[in-house]
């Protein structure tokens, strides 16, 4: 799994634009949940190589979780070919993670 920090004017370039699957992990570098949700996603790693996430802090990217409906942290939002099609609102465990990104396998 590719993940990476990203700003809002790198939404467009890094997600939309992406031919193929990609998820926006909004967080709050405040969030108990969200630190525990990154933590779960470094390690799955490799198994899921073709899945770019990429993360938002939602302090400096105000605008997207606007335009995104993003009330809660940590939310993932799964985008394919640029077209969202996903929502995850919450924390989410190991094995429910996985099964959410085989979807996209």
């Amino acid at each position: 799994m590719i993940v990476k920090d990203i700003t809002e004017n790198q939404f467009e370039e890094e997600v939309l634009n992406h031919n193929g699957v990609a998820v926006a992990k909004f967080y709050g570098s405040w969030c108990g949940p969200c630190k525990m949700l990154a933590g779960i996603l470094d390690g799955m790693g490799e198994e899921f190589n073709q899945i770019k996430v990429v993360n938002l802090n939602v302090d400096e990217a105000m605008n997207l979780a606007k335009e995104y409906s993003v009330m809660t942290v940590p939310t993932l939002i799964f985008f394919k070919e640029g077209a969202e099609v996903e929502k995850i609102v919450g924390f989410r465990n190991a094995k429910q993670l996985n099964e959410i990104f085989n979807k996209y396998l």
